[in-house]
């Protein structure tokens, strides 16, 4: 019987131990790894589980039982690749990889999965002109000395032709050992590869690395070089010469908000613990609605706060109670969808908090099941919690905390990623986010042609006949007191602390579970915050329900933006002068 791989199973040798290969002893190891071969090939259609593989497939084609599930998976996890489609996600495993696409693999591949390119300055290869996406990408393959490029006279890179499995051989062994790596001649491995091709020595050597996979077992050893190098193909290449693993999870019990020995260190006296206990206090009397008037979400959150400050498991019993009514009350179908946007982080947060799952099981898979739900599922207004982050306003920063948030509840790690690629994309920072935000007026962006969040460091802008200082404005809030007109300060406009409140809150999260969002794009929230309190230049100071911000940002920042007022709660989240003591001489938390 003829054994094949054809890329569409996965290879049965890939965990072997390799260390003692040489080329000298070829022909042994190929008697040995036959015998291996005919005894334990895997079945097509073998399961991710199979290989040690617990994680929900991420792309809708390419489902567990994918010859290279557990390598898509990797690389889309370590912020590589971010697919072929957005909506919905696929990958298209099968896709021919064209030359520019491998250009963006292997720079990636050398210099991180965060990097992205300077613009070219010169023109290096005569069918590679500036204005095209893939510029870049393969100047800077040439510049890092990885390409030679398809032809020498001129010297032309065919970004458009398709890649090839010994090209890819080459790129990906160069990616291991280096750029001036020099394999050895070859000695006749395969039978569909002569020793006289160039492509010959990279072939044997990418096979001795394990970064190549034959098409062909049985009867004879075959490489295919000349075959089309799929995206499948070139994930397991990829990561193979990386040596990339799974990304540890966010470290378990440090709270998605808040941690229990964190709350357990704050005071149960002063001012801050009685304004967050009488918050909870109100509780179960207070009736579980939505709508955007509703302050039980974040009665709820005070309440466990103080449940677990106290220890208190009858309080514990009061929050568990209040998260049932929620759901059973339906608190999704009173008002829109910002409504439901401010209602659920509350919930989410203080249903962690108490540690739900341990205290009440069978309620904690019933509130799973609810906030699957109305968070990836139900459409108001037309569109998933998930898709009003696309909105570039402060309904868009705030469905960010609330997607979050039940992202870490619900242990998706991939949208918890894909969250924080999109803040990124957002604050204008390098990232994969391929999608586009629904952008208002850009009046008040400082470059249109590149709208962000929150106008880059040192933006300026001809207003009132003079250059003003607009770094740290963020234009799609201001827009709506008007653009800029003749007139300087600009208007005043709430909707900019509304955005703010959702900035704020993506950015504890993230920095919670290993991402450094308060130094993204040069402290933008601190920029954000800076402008608006400027009134010669910016808007109104933080006041009423947007104080709680001030807390979260001076403990981030060693700033002094809080004078030490009463804080209670926001639009989705609150009591942060007691869980935040920044202005009181205690840790940050």
């Amino acid at each position: 019987m003829k054994k094949t791989f054809n890329h569409n199973e996965p290879h049965a040798y890939s965990g072997l131990n390799k260390s003692s290969r040489t080329y000298f002893g070829y022909f042994i190891w190929l008697i040995i790894i036959f015998s291996l071969l005919l005894s334990s090939f895997p079945a097509s259609g073998a399961d991710a589980t199979s290989l040690g593989f617990t994680i929900a497939p991420t792309f809708d084609d390419v489902p567990l039982n994918h010859w290279a599930f557990e390598y898509i998976e990797i690389l889309y996890q370590n912020g590589y690749v971010a697919g072929c489609s957005s909506n919905p996600l696929l990958y298209c495993p099968e896709q021919t990889m064209t030359r520019a696409e491998s250009a963006v693999f292997v720079e990636r591949g050398i210099h991180g999965a965060d990097f992205l390119p300077s613009d070219p300055t010169e023109l290096v290869f005569a069918d590679v002109p500036h204005k095209e996406w893939f510029s870049k990408w393969a100047t800077g393959l040439w510049q890092d000395g990885y390409t030679a490029g398809c032809g020498a006279d001129p010297l032309v890179y065919c970004p458009l032709q398709e890649h090839t499995i010994a090209e890819g051989s080459v790129f990906y062994i160069r990616m291991l050992h280096g750029q001036n790596f020099n394999p050895p001649d070859p000695v006749g491995i395969f039978v569909d590869v002569l020793i006289d091709k160039w492509y010959a020595r990279w072939i044997e050597a990418a096979f001795a690395a394990d970064i190549l996979l034959p098409c062909e077992v049985e009867p004879e050893l075959r490489a295919c070089p000349e075959d089309p190098l799929t995206r499948a193909m070139g994930a397991y290449m990829m990561v193979k010469a990386k040596g990339l693993t799974l990304p540890p999870p966010p470290p378990g019990g440090s709270g998605i908000w808040i941690s229990t020995e964190e709350i357990m260190s704050l005071p149960t006296s002063g001012t801050y613990w009685d304004e967050v206990k009488a918050a909870a206090d109100k509780l179960p009397s207070e009736n579980a609605v939505g709508g955007h008037g509703s302050t039980h979400d974040v009665y709820t959150m005070a309440a466990a706060l103080v449940a677990v400050r106290l220890e208190d498991d009858g309080r514990r019993r009061i929050v568990a109670d209040e998260i049932l009514e929620a759901v059973n009350n339906h608190v999704e179908n009173d008002g829109n969808s910002l409504s439901l946007t401010r209602t659920l982080a509350g919930y989410i947060i203080a249903a962690d908090v108490i540690d739900l799952k341990s205290f009440d099981p069978a309620l904690d898979a019933q509130f799973r099941q609810w906030l699957q739900y109305v968070v990836y599922e139900l459409k108001l207004d037309g569109k998933t919690q998930v898709e009003k982050h696309y909105k570039a306003n402060n309904h868009g920063t705030q469905a960010a905390v609330v997607r979050l948030a039940a992202s870490l509840y619900l242990g998706k790690l991939d949208d918890l990623a894909d969250a924080a690629e999109m803040l990124k994309a957002w604050l204008g920072d390098p990232n994969t986010f391929t999608g586009e935000f629904n952008w208002g007026s850009l009046c008040w962006q400082a470059d249109p042609q590149k709208p962000v969040g929150i106008n880059r460091v040192g933006s300026t802008m001809v207003i009132a006949g003079s250059v003003r200082n607009v770094d740290g404005v963020q234009p799609d809030e201001q827009r709506r007191s008007g653009c800029p007109g003749d007139k300087w300060p600009p208007p005043e406009d709430v909707h900019v602390w509304g955005g703010m409140q959702g900035i704020a809150g993506q950015m504890h999260i993230l920095s919670r579970h290993g991402y450094d969002a308060w130094n993204w794009s040069d402290q933008a929230a601190l920029r954000a915050v800076s402008w608006q309190h400027d009134q010669s230049r910016g808007d109104a100071p933080a006041s009423g329900e947007d104080l709680f911000i001030l807390p979260m940002i001076d403990c981030a920042y060693r700033t002094d933006f809080w004078m030490g007022q009463a804080v209670d709660y926001g639009k989705q989240v609150g009591w942060t002068a007691w869980t935040q003591p920044a202005m009181m001489g205690g840790t940050c938390k």
